[in-house]
């Protein structure tokens, strides 16, 4: 069985510029050790978490070129998300997926969040997305989904949880909590990454990324409010056998997931 290191990189993020973010990422990127497999950025990575559609809004090719390069360069695959548009030319915040070998992923945040201008502006995704990696099937997720666990429901299909996001400080115990509960319920290993700072909206951010094993172990975290790369390598072995001897996944409850549009609020 392989085994698959991620690195999760928590960091301020410059508000609504994106070649100041670009230039800081990507050296952070390259800080990464070689062994990694996986490199995780924050939700909306190049602008903050805002819902200025002139500022925020991000060519397909321009962030798909970024990411493939890197990720070519490093060998590792690389997650993160941006504003775009969609195929009907409607803004989405758009989490990518791109692999050392240029394949491409995307997933489109299904939940947008209810106190911002995100859910007014913004289109919601209709798609759940799993990509397989290494032997790894990993669902994508961003921010505000963590909180609804039927979207976050293992029907046996994933084995790792990535959720990318930009969570207010005002918050954290909130999502240190369903992180937790997404990992034990799910008996997933989970991966968050969250920014932290001050945002354009005066919002505050604490970080709290974490590494969770399937029986909601925090296995590792970096502080609060300190910038920082969390290496954790998760095995895959541990996790199927874990699986074998509390079958858990065989009770779950077995139902179909209507994505229905979502009216803005």
């Amino acid at each position: 069985m392989s085994n698959l290191t991620v690195a999760v990189i928590q960091s301020d993020i410059t508000w609504e510029n994106k070649e100041k973010n670009y230039q800081h990422f990507a050296e952070q990127i390259k800080a990464v050790d070689d062994s990694v497999d996986l490199i995780v950025l924050p939700e909306m990575f190049n602008v903050g978490f805002s819902a200025n559609i002139k500022a925020a809004l991000t060519e397909k090719e321009e962030i798909i070129k970024w990411m493939q390069t890197l990720s070519k360069q490093k060998k590792a695959a690389i997650i993160g998300s941006v504003m775009t548009l969609n195929d009907s030319n409607q803004p989405v915040n758009r989490l990518y997926f791109v692999n050392e070998d240029g394949e491409i992923h995307y997933y489109d945040k299904r939940h947008l969040f209810v106190l911002s201008d995100e859910a007014k502006c913004l289109t919601a995704g209709n798609e759940r997305v799993i990509v397989k990696y290494k032997d790894f099937r990993i669902l994508l997720s961003i921010c505000f989904d963590l909180r609804f666990p039927v979207f976050n429901c293992n029907q046996k299909d994933y084995d790792l949880l990535v959720n990318i996001a930009s969570w207010p400080a005002s918050r954290a115990d909130h999502w240190r909590t369903l992180a937790k509960a997404r990992a034990i319920e799910n008996q997933s290993y989970v991966v968050t990454c969250n920014r932290i700072g001050k945002d354009g909206n005066n919002l505050e951010y604490s970080g709290d990324s974490l590494c969770i094993h399937f029986d909601g172990d925090i296995k590792q975290d970096i502080p609060k409010n300190t910038p920082g790369i969390l290496l954790h390598t998760f095995e895959k072995a541990p996790l199927d056998e874990y699986r074998q001897k509390f079958r858990v996944l065989d009770s779950q409850d077995k139902f179909e997931l209507t994505m229905k549009h979502c009216e803005a609020h």
